[in-house]
């Protein structure tokens, strides 16, 4: 059943994302939160650096969504913590927006750029002090935000 899942998935989310089949089901992996599946396709030499047509990767994806296990999964990958996507937004940009605070500790000892911008100039901490979110603020200051 599981590959028959797998097959389904490979042929829908690469028409989606506009990438190849296998790394089209990572991403998808990744934005469901299903760590199985991540291990299997990384496993199975899926890209952990994919871009989608929107510039999304599987980290920002797996961030946006709070799933730390599947962000650490990736980063152990080395995915490249500091992909942006066509919009300039980082996975921690996207952490912090969300307010996952252990996704953001995993991105933080994965060395993210605290101080990258998106395209109209937010950066991680600017989510931070507008959502009020103190513990973060201090995470991101103590790795360096400015």
């Amino acid at each position: 059943m599981k590959k028959q899942y797998l097959l389904g998935l490979l042929c829908m989310t690469s028409t989606v994302f506009g990438i190849n089949p296998r790394d089209a089901a990572l991403i998808a992996a990744a934005m469901d939160g299903r760590a199985d599946d991540v291990q299997n396709l990384l496993a199975a030499h899926a890209n952990a650096n994919a871009v989608s047509n929107d510039g999304t990767t599987a980290l920002i994806m797996a961030s946006e969504k709070g799933h730390a296990a599947v962000v650490r999964l990736l980063l152990a990958a080395h995915a490249n913590v500091n992909a942006t996507d066509n919009s300039g937004t980082t996975a921690l940009i996207i952490a912090v927006a969300h307010g996952y605070v252990g996704v953001v500790q995993s991105l933080l000892a994965a060395r993210a750029n605290v101080n990258a911008a998106r395209n109209d100039g937010a950066t991680a901490l600017t989510f931070a002090v507008l959502s009020k979110r103190g513990d973060i603020i201090g995470l991101l200051r103590k790795a360096g935000a400015r």
